[in-house]
């Protein structure tokens, strides 16, 4: 079965996918509410958890240290259910730590 992800953080690019049916999931990052201007970064992802029921929005980290980006993947983890945190992999597996502490206590 194919999923469609949107690729966006526009409210208004998503109502529209989604009044055509197209939709399974958003993806963002930082550069993509960038380019959204001046928006309040957790009341949109909310705003966009709440568009369709259940369904995954993901959120990336953009902290560096161990201990910043385990509090950071928590903090994102805690706005919404539909909220999929997104850490990224480092060469030093610092990344996979991060996913491991947050699997293993909450």
């Amino acid at each position: 079965m194919t999923k469609i992800f949107l690729d966006t953080a526009s409210a208004s690019e998503i109502r529209e996918f989604l009044s055509w049916g197209i939709g399974d999931g958003v993806t963002t990052n930082q550069k993509i509410f960038l380019s959204e201007g001046n928006v309040d970064f957790k009341q949109r992802v909310l705003e966009i958890c709440s568009m369709k029921k259940d369904w995954p929005v993901s959120v990336e980290t953009t902290t560096h240290s161990y201990e910043d980006l385990v509090e950071e993947a928590r903090e994102y983890a805690s706005w919404h259910k539909n909220v999929v945190v997104k850490v990224a992999m480092m060469k030093d597996g610092t990344g996979l730590k991060v996913l491991r502490s947050c699997m293993t206590k909450g």
